[in-house]
Order: structure tokens, then sequence, then C-alpha cells
């Protein structure tokens, strides 16, 4: 314990060190000064008699308080055997994953769009649809991933108009509709309410032909 008292680094030590090399912490986390001046964290452990170093960032991004924290939850992975590089690595594709299969309502209608075009009845049909989505849903809607999509982003869209052009409001409120269903057919909307659009027309505010 007093050996790894003495090794303990500390935010003054870390700043003074200039020599390139590795300086220990304790617990398998070093400092690790490169011969270019700049430092980084450093886990070193051993997995299935093989010594493995992983490295945990830079001392600029990440204080020493949070790389020790990255290092005790290192070594609880070591305590059940996993190998916390293989475990970080995993965790990456997986948020990579995400990010791939992440899509903007836009670009889900575009891609709706383009697959029923040959289904409109006529060419300006086709482009009045995706032109009053453009108009009145886009700005509001456009940029969000379409499982973020609720009640309230898309009142806001179809409340100002919803009485002073209740037949166009009517009809972008179907062509949004479309978007999460043809969405969620695709495995891309993951999100389920199964009140949405009863709740959307109970919170719109009932007109002379309804």
């Amino acid at each position: 314990m007093d050996r790894q008292r003495r090794l303990a680094l500390t935010a003054l030590s870390i700043n003074a060190e200039k020599i390139p090399g590795y300086y220990a912490d304790g617990d398998g986390l070093y400092l690790r000064v490169a011969p270019g001046g700049s430092k980084s964290w450093a886990f070193f452990f051993r997995m299935h008699g093989r010594s493995r170093e992983m490295g945990l960032g830079s001392v600029l991004d990440r204080p020493l308080a949070l790389a020790r924290e990255e290092t005790r939850r290192c070594r609880q992975l070591l305590l059940h055997g996993i190998d916390p590089i293989v475990h970080r690595d995993a965790q990456r594709l997986q948020a990579a994953d995400a990010v791939r299969k992440t899509r903007t309502f836009r670009e889900c209608a575009i891609e709706y769009h383009a697959t029923h075009s040959t289904g409109w009845r006529n060419p300006k049909h086709g482009k009045q649809w995706i032109d009053s989505l453009t108009a009145h849903a886009f700005p509001v809607l456009g940029d969000m991933d379409v499982n973020d999509v609720d009640k309230a982003d898309i009142l806001a869209v179809l409340e100002p108009i919803w009485l002073i052009r209740h037949e166009t409001a009517s009809r972008i409120r179907q062509r949004i509709k479309a978007i999460p269903d043809w969405a969620s057919a695709r495995d891309v909307r993951t999100t389920q309410d199964p009140h949405l659009w009863n709740q959307i027309t109970l919170s719109l505010p009932r007109t002379k032909d309804v």
C-alpha cells in the first residue's frame, strides 16, 4: 500500500514530467510521455498469460480522476474474464452500427418518395407530395432522427395551418404518417406508439368538414 502511494501521480507531477517514458500511478495505470512531449494514459494488464497495453486517451481530454475511473472499470471487466480492449472495440462497433442505421425524417421521406415514384398518378402529383413536406414538415422534422419524431413535433407542423389551410394540412398529416410507418417496415424506426395518431387527432381543433 505504501508503494502504491509513492507511485501515485498528481496533477502537478503530470504537468512536470518531460522525459519520454512511462510513469506509474498504480493498478496498471501509467502516464505515457511521448518523445514529442504529448501525454496520454495507458493501462497495462495480463490476459491469458499475455501482457497487453490499452490506450485510455490523451491527458488533455481525460484528467487523472477520469483515467483512474476508467482503470477501475477495466479491472472490473478483468475480474469477469473480459478483455477490456475487446470489450471497448465491440462497443465502438456497436455505436458505429447504430450511427449507420440512424436516419433523419428527411432522408426517409426522400427515399419513400423515390420508392413510390412509379405509383404516382402523374409527375405533378409526385412533385406536390415532396414539395409539401419540404415546405411544411422539413423545417421542423427534417433533421430529426425518425425515431425521435413524436406528437409534439408533428403538432408543431400541423397546428399553424390546420384551420387556415385545412385541406393542405390534412394531406400533409397523411404524408407525415406514411414516413414513420415506412421506416418501421424497414426496421429503421424502432419506437412505436399505437396511440400516436389518435392522440394527434384529438389534439387538433375540429373543423366544419369534420
